[in-house]
């Protein structure tokens, strides 16, 4: 579609506009945030179920544990990789991480970081390995810590 424009002749595409609306879309979409909720018979990491959302966490997933929660343990009981490591809200988390399991965290590391009344308790206990970061990539990781 031609389009004159101060006496000057240009062509519109509208395919590039909606491109660029695409991609931008796809790069919001892949990060996620995914919400305990340990709602299955197991609690396991593996058990889609057991997440807000209904699936797993993937490598672009933030995953959170708040005091919906607080007071159980959820196990990696196979090998994850995820962005981002979160408990809030005054809450007490034991991570089971099943002998052997790696849980390979990418991103930030923070609890019980949300207002000044909050704080975390985190366990992670039976073995296995957690990573923070990666060795060319250094990550935050917030302990206790507040804001006003």
């Amino acid at each position: 579609m031609t389009q004159v424009l101060f006496g000057v002749k240009r062509r519109c595409d509208c395919m590039w506009t909606v491109l660029l609306v695409v991609a931008l879309a796809a790069g919001v979409l892949q990060a996620d945030t995914d919400y305990w909720t340990g709602n299955t018979f197991s609690d396991d990491w593996s058990r889609n179920g057991n997440w807000l959302d209904g699936s797993r966490p993937t490598s672009s997933d933030s995953v959170v544990f708040n005091a919906d929660d607080s007071g159980n343990v959820n196990v990696v009981d196979i090998n994850f990789t995820i962005r981002g490591y979160n408990v809030t809200s005054n809450s007490v988390h034991t991570t089971d991480l099943n002998g052997s399991s790696i849980l390979q965290i990418n991103g930030p590391v923070h609890i019980g970081t949300v207002t000044v009344a909050s704080g975390g308790d985190v366990t992670w206990t039976n073995g296995g390995t957690v990573a923070i970061g990666t060795p060319t990539t250094a990550q935050t990781r917030n302990v206790g810590t507040q804001s006003l």
